[in-house]
């Protein structure tokens, strides 16, 4: 609602006003003695504002005339005007409303003397409000003229205020209205001059109704009147029925700001200034003048809406029997139906419990029908209106994107959009999100909002999801359960909604591995001289900074365990949440318990050197998965021999850098035998395997092809390889896993490894088929799969198992 007040705060200090147009007498003249026929016209001059009143004038000649008849004539009229207070006996008899300026009524004053003369009382003076073009009714030809007035604030010290609040606090405790007059001694004098034609007494509105709306049911406020300490008049989109003002202050509570006032009114015709009603809103909202019925006439709106769910109190200008002020605000309530009809009754029923768009839509139907039967009135129309305008907001705030998929949820249930939330709530269950805090929400009564939908419409299917979700959540799955069995829905039907409990319970049981899952990463590090943090999401709280004496570490994940499977790179079919989905990534990375990596790196010498690193951000972006993390520097490293790309060329002084958890692999280190030593535990396995490792040593260009000696021989110059029994492909026998030691003669030459299975058979060679790659450990994986090769290759390092149906190691 845009607000349509152009405000004018109240303060203590006084305004300027312009004075009214000098009018000029042929007759006057500096310095000489005023005539009698001039002061009487200075007199008619002054009273003419206050005798305008044509209802005033009436009743003045009507008790002048008694008044002339008993005492004999004119002479009494004379009285009248020259010496007011002659007369004050007359006042009692002449209707309060009137304003006759008797003897309680003061002399047309300066507003110096005003303020001065309320000040005398104790009491301050505000800046007053200058009302231009005041429409004034003649008494001749029925016309409007225009006067100027003024609305004065008369403030005083709050008394019972207390907190910060009572520091400097000065309420208003009367409103005066003065009409700008000439002097009735000196007409041709520029002084401005005011006439008093209205007070009205001021008290705020009790705190117990300020406090009222809010949704707080352990609060009781107490009769104690709250300070009003600002005065505003309403200018666009106010009626023309007189002038409208609203007097306001504020009150904090629980943190807070509730704002509460009253709304006064002034009558043109009869010069009445009247209190019209009181209000609060608890969300700090001033009242605004809206069109909502139509028909050209605003209605006053109160906004009362706290949380989500619109609350909005709309007030008609109504007639009423009261002769100075015919007018009253009457509140379009929902309370009773216009219309006896059990559709009508259905969608006010709706509206009660917020679902307004549902409400307003099952309310056009009703028009509809019963418009064309000659059956629908103003009253229903008002009804109808409401829902309308509460329905508008509702539907804004469902129709805005929302970055919570909870939020998106919440608003889109506000609204009675079933199907459309539960599509989102179901998109979520299948990341694993249960949206308990949505099914449990306190910011909305969810449960009778379903509820009333189901009187209505029975047979919705989505309806009777939201139902069950909503048992399951806070009673229980099987109470759910029951609940459904009890609902009209076909078999197909009920055991969609059943799958649907399913998925919930699914997606929490995943909650609860999540909530304790540790780190399992798999990566490939490298040095970074500098980052651009804009470029990196921290995550659970992680500032992107480094200790002294720390460096940063980016890390390539290849692989990872989100606490139910591995994932490996790349990461194309992770599904991550518009809203927080780094904080989805990072926790389904383990890294909320678990933030540290180890940065593993061999020496050329065959040293391995581990350092620590914590991990302070991520990245994702089109399936790849980066870490941030920071480190103590690996000690004789240079930052460009360990980078991750370029090949290996068999001339790198140490390996890449490899970062994994500190429960991401189990490293295997079974025991190692020389080839000798295997010869006499199975001196089968090495007879068939000694061939085939002489024959790869010849592809491989290690000895000279065309050379065949003795099986005897062969083992003789393979005698000092180092073999490792391990299995590997799962048939529950080991595997040969020989490790050639590097050549002396060469610059950084490293091992290399051979694999070959129980019967013989070579299934991996880094002298051919595996070249350029080079094993650095074997590990589980914790998986329960079969024992991985952690293997380095030109880009980095990767987990590589046994395929049975490939027949090879892969990635």
């Amino acid at each position: 609602m845009n607000n349509n007040l152009r405000s004018r705060m109240v303060s203590s200090s006084s305004a300027s006003l312009a004075p009214i147009r000098q009018r000029t007498s042929p007759n006057s003249a500096t310095g000489k003695t005023i005539s009698r026929r001039q002061r009487l016209r200075a007199w008619k001059l002054a009273l003419s504002p206050i005798w305008r009143s044509q209802t005033a004038l009436g009743t003045i000649a009507a008790f002048s005339s008694t008044f002339c008849l008993v005492v004999g004539g004119v002479s009494m009229s004379l009285e009248l005007m020259m010496n007011p207070d002659a007369v004050k006996w007359l006042e009692p008899l002449v209707p309060a409303w009137s304003q006759v300026p008797f003897a309680n009524r003061q002399a047309p004053q300066t507003l110096e003397a005003i303020q001065a003369q309320i000040s005398a009382q104790g009491h301050l003076s505000a800046r007053p409000l200058v009302l231009d073009k005041l429409p004034s009714p003649q008494t001749n030809e029925g016309l409007w003229s225009y006067e100027t007035g003024i609305l004065l604030p008369v403030m005083a010290r709050c008394t019972g205020a207390s907190g910060a609040e009572a520091e400097g606090c000065q309420k208003i405790v009367q409103l005066q209205l003065y009409l700008q007059v000439r002097s009735p001694d000196l007409p041709d004098d520029a002084q401005v001059y005011y006439q008093k034609i209205s007070e009205l007494n001021i008290d705020g509105p009790a705190e117990s109704l300020a406090i009222s709306h809010l949704n707080d049911s352990y609060i009781n406020g107490s009769s104690q009147p709250l300070p009003l300490t600002q005065l505003e008049r309403f200018y666009s989109k106010a009626p023309n029925t007189g002038i409208w003002f609203q007097l306001s202050g504020q009150k904090t509570y629980k943190g807070e700001k509730i704002t509460f006032g009253k709304i006064v009114h002034y009558n043109y015709e009869t010069r009445y200034l009247s209190e019209m009603m009181q209000w609060a809103s608890p969300n700090n909202q001033p009242p605004g003048w809206q069109e909502v019925t139509g028909g050209g006439h605003p209605e006053l709106i109160i906004d009362r809406t706290t949380g989500i769910e619109p609350n909005l109190s709309i007030y008609q200008i109504k007639p009423v029997k009261f002769v100075i002020n015919p007018i009253s605000l009457e509140e379009i309530t929902l309370d009773a139906p216009a219309i006896k009809t059990q559709g009508y009754r259905d969608a006010l029923w709706l509206a009660k419990t917020g679902l307004w768009s549902p409400a307003y839509e099952m309310m056009a139907y009703q028009k509809q029908n019963l418009e064309s039967l000659g059956n629908w009135t103003a009253t229903a129309q008002a009804q109808m209106d409401v829902m309308r305008f509460h329905a508008q907001v509702s539907q804004a705030q469902a129709n805005a994107r929302w970055r919570n998929p909870s939020q998106q949820v919440l608003m889109a249930l506000v609204d009675g959009r079933w199907t459309q939330a539960l599509e989102i709530y179901e998109s979520q269950l299948a990341l694993g999100n249960t949206m308990n805090d949505v099914l449990t929400t306190d910011k909305v009564d969810l449960w009778d909002r379903v509820e009333m939908a189901l009187r209505v419409n029975p047979k919705n299917i989505d309806l009777q999801g939201w139902g069950a979700l909503i048992i399951a959540a806070q009673d229980g799955e099987w109470q759910a359960k029951d609940w459904l069995n009890q609902q009209p829905a076909k078999e197909e039907e009920l055991q969609r909604l059943l799958n649907l409990l399913e998925k919930r319970s699914q997606a929490i049981e995943r909650n609860q591995k999540i909530k304790n899952h540790r780190s399992r990463i798999v990566g490939n590090g490298l040095i970074l001289a500098e980052i651009n943090p804009e470029q990196w999401q921290p995550g659970n709280g992680a500032s992107i900074s480094l200790a002294p004496g720390e460096i940063w570490y980016q890390i390539q994940v290849i692989g990872f365990h989100d606490s139910v499977l591995w994932q490996e790179f790349p990461f194309r079919d992770l599904q991550l949440p518009r809203y927080k989905g780094s904080d989805f990534l990072w926790k389904h990375l383990g890294l909320h318990n678990d933030p540290n990596l180890q940065i593993i790196v061999w020496m050329p010498n065959g040293e391995q050197q581990t350092i620590a690193t914590t991990v302070k951000a991520l990245q994702f972006q089109n399936g790849s998965l980066k870490l941030l993390a920071a480190g103590k520097p690996i000690l004789g490293a240079d930052p460009t021999t360990i980078a991750l790309t370029g090949a290996l060329t068999g001339n790198e002084s140490m390996s890449k850098p490899l970062a994994v958890s500190n429960s991401a692999l189990e490293w295997r280190s079974p025991q190692t035998l020389t080839l000798e030593q295997l010869n006499q535990q199975n001196p089968q396995w090495v007879n068939a395997i000694v061939p085939v490792l002489w024959y790869e040593l010849q592809l491989g260009g290690e000895v000279l092809p065309g050379l065949q000696p003795s099986p005897e021989m062969m083992l003789t110059q393979m005698s000092d390889w180092l073999v490792q029994l391990v299995d590997l492909t799962g048939n529950d026998k080991p595997e040969a896993i020989l490790t050639l030691k590097p050549d002396p003669t060469r610059k950084y030459s490293r091992p290399r490894t051979l694999i070959l299975e129980d019967t013989g058979v070579l299934i991996y060679s880094e002298l051919t088929s595996a070249k350029g790659q080079s094993v650095t450990g074997i590990a589980d994986v914790k998986d329960g799969g079969l024992t991985a090769l952690v293997v380095e290759g030109s880009t980095g390092y990767t987990l590589q198992r046994w395929s049975s149906d490939r027949r090879r190691f892969e990635f």
